[in-house]
């Protein structure tokens, strides 16, 4: 037997289950403090945004501090409403899932959003209490937003006139949230606290948090975790390093073969390691649509042709005339409709938004990511399309 408690090796775990699990950050103490004295009454309200990469602790540092409040705070339990934005996924959406938390009725198919705010501000006003939203992924509730401009849903809940005033934090993975935001609203938001990726001492010491709850003992050894954490820190997906959560996914892969095989962890890392590459890349690249696959895969054939002699450990420059040309003429190949270079270079300028390319100057860039990790990725969804 390899595993003991399988459920512990999950990264988003339920928080009661995992109080001695949690790698506590110094970037939440001060937030911890913050909320403690709001609801104690000896703190002013405030709206607060919480960025940081993917993987980085963000949402299950807060979601830990919230359950020990509760824990010692019973009386508050109702007066925290946690909103998950890669579920509500829209404005309206959000509003209706605020209302029910306080128990009010809306039709979002016959209500602006205006006056869902009304209707939630008057629920919270009539409570008398102070109340405490966390809207975790606001950016997938923004890049849904219908509204002209898309922010217009954040004023709506910032504005509410609401006594005692409600308090907000916002959860983050893209650091140019803001960038499009008005005055007023950046205004309001009083500071940003920014989670940094974990080192890979952290993963480490997270690791041997899990596998010393989850693992028979004997099963693995110090140096396989430190191996993982290396290949996280080292090798990212997307431009995600140290995400904690690919750590775990590797450590539960490999422990779900080991006990399948009668094998230790050590003996199916390397396979363990490489499926979970794949596997992250696939999801990552299921977004995309036919011509950002191509552009991907000239990227990785551009990298590894020039990933040779010398430069096969370092990770070459490619032209942009390279990239275009070879984009082009595998676009012909494979059949694909045509689009313009206008198109073309927005594709580009996408890719480097989103860290899978670094622009190094004008007219050269430099592919981050693992290439035949990626074409392994390419296949498995153009198998899947076919």
């Amino acid at each position: 037997m390899v595993i003991k408690n399988s459920e512990y090796l999950q990264a988003d775990t339920h928080i009661e289950g995992i109080p001695d699990l949690i790698y506590e950050r110094k970037e939440a103490e001060e937030l911890k403090n913050r909320i403690i004295g709001y609801f104690n009454g000896v703190g002013q309200s405030f709206t607060r945004l919480l960025s940081g990469p993917s993987g980085s602790g963000k949402t299950i540092s807060i979601l830990y501090i919230i359950y020990n409040f509760i824990q010692q705070n019973p009386q508050f339990s109702k007066d925290i409403i946690y909103i998950n934005g890669t579920q509500v996924r829209a404005p309206k959406s959000m509003f209706n899932y605020l209302a029910r938390q306080l128990d009010v009725y809306i039709n979002e198919n016959k209500t602006t959003i205006s006056a869902m705010a009304g209707g939630v501000q008057k629920a919270i006003n009539e409570s008398q209490r102070r109340k405490l939203v966390i809207i975790d992924e606001v950016d997938k509730i923004y890049k849904n937003s219908r509204e002209s401009p898309k922010y217009l849903f954040l004023h709506s809940l910032n504005r509410m006139d609401v006594r005692p005033k409600h308090s907000i934090l916002l959860i983050t993975n893209d650091f140019n949230l803001t960038r499009n935001f008005d005055s007023e609203l950046t205004g309001n938001i009083e500071v940003e606290t920014t989670f940094e990726a974990y080192t890979a001492e952290d993963i480490l010491k997270i690791l041997k948090l899990r596998a010393k709850y989850c693992l028979q003992h004997g099963s693995y050894a110090v140096d396989d975790l430190a191996k993982i954490s290396s290949e996280v820190f080292q090798n990212p997906t997307g431009g995600d390093r140290a995400n904690i959560r690919h750590a775990l996914n590797i450590l539960s892969t490999a422990a779900r073969i080991a006990q399948e095989r009668n094998k230790q962890i050590r003996d199916v890392l390397d396979e363990s390691m490489e499926n979970v590459r794949i596997d992250n890349y696939t999801k990552l690249l299921k977004k995309y649509n036919s011509h950002l696959l191509i552009l991907i895969k000239t990227l990785c054939l551009l990298k590894k042709r020039n990933s040779v002699g010398i430069y096969q450990f370092m990770n070459p420059d490619i032209d942009y005339d390279d990239i275009k040309n070879d984009f082009f003429k595998l676009m012909n190949e494979e059949s694909t409709k045509m689009i313009s270079e206008a198109q073309f270079r927005k594709y580009i300028e996408q890719l480097v938004d989103e860290n899978l390319l670094r622009r190094i100057n004008r007219a050269r860039y430099s592919f981050l990511d693992n290439a035949d990790d990626i074409l392994q990725a390419i296949d498995k969804i153009s198998k899947v399309s076919r």
